[in-house]
């Protein structure tokens, strides 16, 4: 069989092919070669991509819908899905050397951003859990951001596992932590903030009364440097 011949009869992986153009931004904007395509043929090319369409976009009956897939489908349309690939500093090689599919990227893109308004939003409630405005984090949400990042493994699957442990027990979160690599700078000062605010002032005077030691000079030391990484955190 001639070289020829087993080149014509090699398949081509098209979705591969796919999502190599839309991580790499090389979505193309024109459907003809043409600067001013006609009516007639907008109007054929609409009617074959709607055909196309309908033939093979709907998922199978056993397919099941991730947590992190109806995160992207619900909160981005096309045109700010193609925005957010472009801007997007997600490793598209993920952390275990497997590639992320686009929407595996806008998944993890997505995540990242609610961590850190949960994050934030967390914070707010520690230091001021009287708020007027009466503005609380979502419990819903959260879970769902959690569950999200579960599915996304790697680095953003051990944020959320951090997320959930902040959320439900701020005192099993511990430095190393707060230390772990590919963490988004303003993911770690939140953390960072979270997390010591709440070890430095959290605890009501009575529990601390009996909870805490006669204070000893290597306490006081490391209150003062817990203090001072609080500090730095929050940018004082």
């Amino acid at each position: 069989m001639s070289r020829s011949h087993e080149k014509k009869n090699e398949k081509v992986d098209w979705m591969k092919v796919a999502e190599e153009t839309v991580l790499h931004d090389l979505v193309y904007h024109a459907i003809t070669s043409t600067r001013s395509a006609t009516i007639n043929e907008l109007s054929t090319f609409a009617m074959d991509a709607a055909r196309s369409y309908a033939k093979h976009a709907k998922p199978g009956s056993h397919s099941k819908t991730k947590v992190s897939e109806k995160l992207v489908l619900a909160e981005l349309d096309v045109a700010g899905a193609i925005d957010r690939l472009a801007a997007s500093s997600v490793d598209i090689k993920g952390d275990d050397g497997c590639m992320y599919s686009p929407l595996e990227v806008l998944g993890c893109s997505l995540v990242l951003e609610h961590v850190k308004e949960h994050l934030g939003g967390l914070f707010i409630e520690t230091v001021n859990p009287t708020r007027e405005d009466g503005e609380k984090n979502n419990d819903d949400e959260i879970c769902r951001t959690i569950d999200a990042a579960k599915e996304l493994g790697g680095t953003i699957s051990e944020l959320g596992r951090v997320l959930e442990r902040v959320w439900r027990t701020p005192s099993s979160v511990t430095s190393e932590d707060l230390c772990l690599k590919g963490y988004d700078e303003e993911v770690r000062a939140l953390l960072t903030a979270l997390v010591l605010y709440k070890r430095v002032f959290a605890a009501p005077p009575e529990e601390s009364a009996l909870l805490t030691p006669h204070p000893s000079l290597k306490g006081k030391e490391e209150e003062g440097g817990m203090m001072f990484e609080l500090r730095r955190a929050l940018g004082n």
